[in-house]
């Protein structure tokens, strides 16, 4: 089941390569890693530190691990940040849309061994994605705001 996270690397980063198109590359480059290392902390917090969940059987950190933090995190992040809707209740739905395909991604690593629970319950889950969703977003707001690089004045 490990060809699992090698299949979705290779297509949430292909997805990122070919479909991104609304995003500065800049922009796309910064989420990309602080989607992957917002993650990695996440997971070492809760998964971790708190033992609450565990990605495999063994406990242990193996190949398949880096390349989900790598290229899994950070690709699902700029796709997320970039199809998002510009209006409130269009976010709204997109938001809610994302988190039923990541609770759905979720219950498919867990049934197929990915994923154990060691005290994390899935709808923990219900309540972190949305959460999550909207720190991403507002990072990424922060950014454009504060500390992307300044647009020349001419074309």
């Amino acid at each position: 089941m490990v060809v699992l996270i090698y299949l979705e690397a290779a297509l949430t980063t292909a997805a990122v390569l070919y479909l991104v198109k609304r995003m500065e590359r800049h922009e796309k480059f910064a989420m990309f890693f602080f989607g992957a290392a917002f993650a990695e902390l996440f997971d070492l917090f809760f998964g971790a530190t708190l033992n609450l969940y565990d990605y495999g059987r063994s406990g242990h950190v193996g190949v398949e691990d880096i390349v989900q933090v790598l290229f899994v995190n950070g690709a699902l992040t700029v796709l997320f940040l970039n199809f998002l809707p510009r209006t409130l209740g269009r976010k709204v739905l997109y938001i809610l849309g994302v988190c039923v395909v990541l609770a759905l991604n979720e219950w498919i690593w867990l049934k197929v061994g990915l994923m154990v629970y060691r005290g994390w319950k899935f709808w923990y889950s219900l309540i972190a994605y949305p959460t999550l969703l909207l720190i991403l977003y507002w990072v990424w707001e922060l950014y454009r705001r504060k500390i992307a690089p300044p647009q020349a004045p001419w074309p």
